[in-house]
């Protein structure tokens, strides 16, 4: 019998790891095969605690090699079955996982699932995971909300998306736990509502003012993406209670001209001390969120700040009609700050044109050497985010 070498073992098995099946059917070859289709099939996997967590459990039981390649974990919480013995949902030791996705969502709507916590899944499992990202999940109150978080003790970061706490009043006791050290904090759409910030900032001292932050001690970077206006009061006690920290905040706004007619001063951000602040314009036409910009930017602007934007010749001639662009050459420039602007380039766009456009439309930051331009033919991500391969359950 012929030896393959392992690296050519590799080969092919790599070609295979968007097919389960033959991933599955080359655990039943020779070791060699069988390791490299392990590490694919179990990087990355899909929990579905009804059906997937006593399954997996006992494969983990009879296969020691398994755990430890458990880099990413998916649990879906469905509440179309009955609420499930939380003894039987702790999972099998995971020593290398990292990454943990806890979704409620389940047939296009929320689920109460205020079980589904760090408890449930095993001290283990919680000690290791450094990121997490919560999407369609109920909490009770926002002290269940900190509960889940303080056993996450090396949570570094933390993405939150259609969050809802029943009961988010102020939490008393201001001397609690400092919670993970989370260094970066995603906000997605209606990922906080009725005051959720409090789960993070708590009410403070009543003879000081002074609040104390929970998980939040360590922050460094702030995204707050599709947001409306209406929560930008909630975000600005985020970014005042970690000014010492933060070192870059990430906005992508979604506001519509009636939101800005209606604009108040608490619907504005104050972005003086920031390092640097990245922009991205998401409305169509994007000028509605570059006016709302220009508002941040004359109530306090950062020390760096990076738009990006895809370039369209009527867009931004928009903005030059309504004196956008001379707003912001005036407020950047009076405040000191550098401004830089990544631009995605279609196969027709010149970069020579794109930048003489810019400089004219801003020449104080031109001719004060301060404005820059990154140009890129590659996709501009809209923000840092926690992404997960498809896992081996649940698959066909």
């Amino acid at each position: 019998m012929i030896d393959i070498p392992q690296e050519l073992v590799d080969l092919i098995v790599d070609g295979l790891q968007d097919d389960k099946k033959a991933l599955r059917a080359a655990l039943h070859l020779s070791p060699s095969f069988r390791s490299r289709a392990q590490y694919l099939l179990f990087r990355a996997v899909n929990i579905l605690y009804a059906e997937e967590c006593a399954r997996f459990n006992e494969l983990c039981r009879i296969s020691p090699s398994v755990p430890p390649l458990v880099r990413g974990l998916r649990i879906v919480a469905w509440d179309g079955q009955p609420r499930p013995d939380s003894d039987k949902l702790r999972l099998h030791n995971l020593p290398n996982l990292d990454k943990i996705y806890i979704s409620g969502y389940s047939a296009g709507r929320n689920c109460v699932i205020p079980w589904v916590s760090a408890s449930a899944i095993g001290p283990q499992v919680s000690y290791a995971a450094t990121s997490m990202k919560l999407e369609g999940m109920h909490f009770p109150s926002a002290q269940s909300f900190r509960s889940c978080l303080e056993s996450f003790a090396r949570l570094k970061t933390l993405t939150i998306n259609a969050l809802l706490i029943h009961d988010a009043k102020s939490i008393e006791d201001v001397s609690s736990a400092p919670g993970p050290p989370i260094e970066m904090l995603t906000i997605l759409s209606s990922g906080m509502r009725n005051n959720h910030e409090r789960a993070f900032v708590g009410p403070g001292s009543a003879k000081t003012g002074w609040r104390k932050p929970f998980g939040l001690h360590a922050l460094r970077k702030l995204q707050m993406v599709f947001f409306k206006l209406g929560l930008v009061s909630q975000m600005q006690n985020i970014l005042d209670i970690t000014r010492d920290t933060i070192q870059e905040v990430s906005l992508l706004p979604y506001s519509e001209g009636s939101d800005l007619e209606k604009c108040k001063d608490n619907h504005i951000l104050n972005l003086s001390r920031v390092p640097l602040v990245n922009f991205g314009p998401l409305s169509m036409p994007f000028a509605w969120d570059m006016k709302y910009l220009v508002k941040c930017l004359r109530k306090g602007a950062p020390a760096r700040l990076n738009i990006t934007i895809y370039f369209d010749e009527g867009g931004f001639e928009d903005l030059r009609v309504g004196g956008t662009w001379m707003a912001i050459d005036n407020a950047m420039r009076d405040k000191g700050s550098l401004l830089c602007f990544t631009v995605k380039l279609e196969a027709w766009d010149n970069e020579d044109t794109i930048k003489g456009n810019l400089s004219v439309l801003l020449p104080k930051m031109h001719s004060a050497g301060r404005l820059s331009f990154l140009f890129t033919k590659d996709r501009i991500p809209v923000y840092q985010g926690i992404e997960f391969d498809p896992g081996s359950l649940g698959a066909d």
